[in-house]
C-alpha cells in the first residue's frame, strides 16, 4: 500500500472530508494529489496530519507495504521494524523481523548491521544494555567500524551503543 491509498484509508474510516484530513498542514488540492498517489508528501507533513488525528505512527506504517518480490526483504522494511520496536518498546516487532529474516532473501543488504542493530534494541528495551556478552559487543563493533558508507543505520547503532 501506498502512502496515499493509507491516507484515504485513515481519512475515510475518521469520516473526515479531504480538507478536515489535510488540516492547516496542506491545502485541499495538494493533499488530493497525494492521496492519489500523483505527489509526494514530506515526512514533517505526513507526520503532522497523523498527529492531528491522533493517527499512531507506528499503526499507519505497519499499514504500507513495499513494492518488492514477495519472497525479498528490504533493508527499508527491517528499518521500519527496528524503528517500531525500538520506540514503542515492542518486543513482538523484534522478533517478527528475525523470522523474516529467516524466511526472506536478504542479500541485497548488509545482515550484520541490522543484527547487530536487534541486538542493541533487544537489550535497550529489556534494560539490559550493560549485559551485553563480549561476542556480541565485538559482532556490534565490527558492523559498525567496517561501515564504508555512514547511514542512518549505521550512525543509529553507534549511538545506541556508545551514548
Amino acid at each position: 500500500m501506498k502512502i496515499g491509498e493509507a491516507l484515504r484509508q485513515e481519512r475515510l474510516r475518521l469520516n473526515l472530508s479531504q480538507s478536515q484530513m489535510a488540516g492547516d498542514v496542506l491545502t485541499k488540492s495538494f493533499y488530493s494529489k497525494v492521496e492519489r498517489n500523483l505527489c509526494s508528501i514530506r515526512a514533517n507533513d505526513l507526520l503532522s496530519i497523523l498527529s492531528l488525528h491522533n493517527i499512531d505512527y507506528s499503526y499507519f506504517f505497519e499499514k504500507l507495504k513495499f513494492e518488492n518480490n514477495d519472497n525479498e526483504l528490504s533493508e527499508t522494511e527491517c528499518n521500519n521494524l527496528l524503528h517500531a520496536a525500538y520506540y514503542n518498546n515492542d518486543w513482538s516487532k523484534i522478533l517478527k523481523l528475525q523470522e523474516l529474516i529467516k524466511q526472506k532473501d536478504t542479500s541485497k543488504f548488509n545482515l550484520d548491521s541490522i543484527n547487530a542493530q536487534i541486538i542493541v534494541i533487544k537489550a535497550a528495551i529489556s534494560n539490559s544494555l550493560d549485559k551485553i556478552s563480549d561476542d556480541e559487543k565485538d559482532r556490534i563493533k565490527r558492523a559498525i567500524f567496517e561501515t564504508t558508507n555512514w547511514t542512518e543505520s549505521s550512525l543509529r547503532l553507534f549511538f545506541n551503543v556508545y551514548f
